[in-house]
């Protein structure tokens, strides 16, 4: 079952500034997570309920609803600061 992609508001953004180069791996990790997202990596302590996919260096950070068949990208980044971006986002 293929789930459908929706991204956070500020998400676009994210991969609006994502160098060109990295694009075209961040896409076809989006396609691969539209088809198995629970196959990411289950997110621990303050982030439970998330998951992280692998992009080389980056990190595509979503939750899944089941319920609607979604995926919901909440953050797209670097893996030495989208944690903490995260982090900055959750305490908010």
């Amino acid at each position: 079952m293929r789930y459908k992609i929706e991204f956070m508001g500020r998400v676009v953004k994210e991969y609006k500034k994502l160098d060109q180069s990295v694009k075209p791996a961040v896409r076809n990790a989006l396609n691969r997570i539209a088809e198995h997202p629970e196959n990411g990596k289950p997110l621990t302590l303050n982030f439970a309920g998330l998951y992280s996919w692998r992009a080389g260096d980056y990190r595509i950070i979503y939750r899944i609803n089941k319920e609607v068949v979604t995926v919901l990208i909440v953050s797209v980044g670097h893996r030495r600061d989208v944690y903490d971006k995260l982090k900055s986002l959750l305490e908010r």
